[in-house]
């Protein structure tokens, strides 16, 4: 097998130096911050003020102290649609809290709290804004939070679908086969392209990441190594502009995709999403219902894991997610083309409608061979009228073999239809930890893994519509992340992610070898150096189908290891932070020769 390699390093890194509660810059990607000022009554700022922020549904808590300004700012926060309550105290003033708190994939949560007077054992209490207005960022973003993920209608179970809810987003497919529920977002895979187009650049512009971790097939830029299946998703963020330099990898947008993760309380899921033609009424211009069978069932599992009186029996520092989804989709796929009809297999071309001119010519070439093959026999017996006698023999059974008879005589010069079943199958499973070692230390383990096999009823990459030729196309793929949080103190957090993310895309065919036709005898310019012993690729002018072995099989393997590092330091009234991030690409890609000839 020949191959093509190549290799890529990227090495990008920021560094900015600003007020902590203006606009910042390399925040890690699906984490967030929650930054603000803390006043008196009378607008005096408070010092050395207590804040403390709960995630409410794991209980894990982070704690700091306002500077000599009154500012505080609490970094690579978990940020999922987590909800936080964040608690502020200082000694003579009542406790401030702020409750349902929520905070998105690299969103920054500025907030103003003013302390009342008071016992600190009292406490003002206030609801968390529900609509937020960005005022620490001057990025444009939408985000599709997880309840939406989970309750909106969506045709074909997959995220991407959603994203046409955000401003600035638009689908590039010009048909509806693709975002709005057609074959082309019904989960991954190499046919499993994305379509999303925002704010008028190419998809291939985009840059898609799951917790953070780069997730991108690197050999065409329209495909995700994984797609992560919607129930196991907490929500997802496209940053449109004007976001920071963290996200250089791509000119377009920045979509994160944030998955679910474990909380103090078990939770279980279990599901099935079906769709069947004999639910579906006839379109009036069809005469039959279409081909429809599809499921999308599934299930989940989380809560902390413990075990009762020995480890974690507060439940608040290792948490597990596992999800499942398997997808069986039957749909009916429509493939036209122009077959010969069998006047022309019989020599008589007085019908056809690409004859030129109305006459039948050989030139001088054509002479020669048929003189040579053929001799004293007439191999053009009249103006439109071929001997058969002249014909190839194996020609005439590759035709008879590869090229049905006509089916569909009344759509005229496209005069067959191949209206089988395409299958889509495909499985994927996500496994994910989270453990915090203390108030300090954390660290997150995910593997996604996904295996996709589309079956359409022909060779799709060919020139032939007729299922005398198929094809499977095989996408085995998976996205890990392994990230550790060091908050080493309440100024200075250190981030460091590994990901190794790839896909591998198998493309096989039947009906591309002689072997498929016993007895055929074709004399290869080169010999029979291709031990398949491939049938020639075969152009008909004039639109009539053809014959192609599309270069089959393919096998390719396309595939990253990330390593970046988010560091943030809190000095007096700036925050400083810096980003670095290491991407080692490598494709390999089959590659034949066509000793078969054309």
């Amino acid at each position: 097998m020949k191959g093509k390699l190549s290799i890529a390093l990227c090495l990008a890194g920021v560094l900015f130096v600003c007020p902590a509660t203006r606009k910042l810059y390399g925040q890690a990607a699906s984490t967030g911050a929650i930054l603000g000022t803390v006043t008196d009554a009378s607008g005096g700022l408070v010092p050395d003020a207590e804040v403390t922020v709960t995630d409410v549904t794991t209980g894990v808590t982070r704690t700091a102290h306002t500077n000599s300004g009154g500012l505080f700012d609490m970094e690579a926060l978990t940020a999922a649609g987590t909800v936080y309550r964040v608690n502020i105290k200082k000694q003579g003033f009542k406790a401030f809290v702020i409750d349902g708190l929520v905070l998105h994939p690299s969103e920054r949560r500025s907030i103003e709290a003013s302390l009342e007077v008071g016992a600190t054992s009292s406490e003002v209490t206030v609801e968390a804004e529900a609509v937020h207005v960005e005022t620490t960022s001057g990025e444009s973003a939408g985000t599709i939070t997880g309840e939406a993920v989970q309750q909106l209608q969506l045709n074909g179970r997959d995220f991407r679908g959603l994203a046409l809810l955000v401003p600035g987003v638009n689908s590039t497919a010009i048909t509806g086969s693709a975002v709005g529920g057609g074959a082309a977002l019904n989960g991954g895979g190499l046919t499993g392209e994305t379509p999303i187009s925002v704010n008028g650049l190419g998809r291939e512009m985009n840059n898609y990441t799951t917790d953070g971790a780069y997730n991108m097939n690197t050999g065409n830029m329209i495909n995700l190594n994984v797609v992560q299946p919607v129930d196991s998703i907490a929500e997802f963020r496209i940053l449109k502009d004007n976001y920071s330099a963290k996200y250089g990898v791509a000119g377009g947008a920045e979509i994160e995709v944030a998955t679910k993760s474990g909380t103090r309380q078990f939770h279980g899921s279990a599901y099935d999403f079906f769709r069947n033609d004999a639910l579906d009424a006839r379109n009036f211009f069809q005469p039959t219902v279409p081909i429809l069978k599809q499921n999308i069932f599934g299930g989940g599992l989380s809560g902390p894991v413990f075990i009762p009186h020995l480890y974690n029996t507060s439940k608040n520092k290792t948490f597990f997610f596992v999800h499942a989804e398997l997808r069986r989709r039957h749909v009916a796929a429509v493939a036209r083309g122009a077959m010969i009809p069998q006047d022309m297999r019989n020599g008589d071309f007085t019908n056809s409608p690409t004859l030129t001119g109305g006459a039948l010519m050989l030139d001088s070439n054509a002479q020669r061979i048929l003189g040579i093959e053929h001799p004293g026999v007439n191999c053009l017996t009249n103006s439109t009228h071929l001997n058969p006698a002249c014909f190839d023999p194996n020609a005439v059974a590759i035709m008879n073999k590869f090229w049905p008879l006509p089916n569909n005589v009344a759509a005229g010069f496209n005069n067959y239809i191949n209206s089988n079943v395409e299958t889509f199958e495909g499985e994927d499973e996500t496994y994910r930890i989270d453990h915090n070692f203390n108030e300090k230390y954390r660290i997150l383990g995910r593997v996604s893994y996904e295996n996709v096999r589309d079956n359409p009823p022909n060779l799709s990459w060919g020139a032939n519509p007729a299922p005398t030729q198929t094809q499977n196309i095989t996408t085995l793929a998976f996205n890990n992340l392994l990230q550790f949080t060091a908050s080493f103190n309440p100024t200075t957090i250190n981030q460091l992610s590994w990901t190794q993310t790839y896909d591998k895309p198998q493309l096989t065919a039947t009906g591309i070898y002689s072997s498929d036709l016993p007895g055929l005898n074709i004399a290869l310019p080169y010999g029979e150096v291709d031990p398949g012993k491939r049938l020639p690729n075969i152009t008909l002018s004039s639109g009539w189908a053809g014959l192609t072995n599309a270069g089959f099989p393919q096998y390719a393997s396309d595939g990253e290891q990330v390593l970046s590092e988010d560091f943030t330091k809190i000095a007096g009234e700036h925050t400083i932070q810096a980003g670095t991030m290491f991407i080692w690409g490598v494709k390999k890609q089959n590659d034949f020769a066509q000793p078969e000839g054309a």
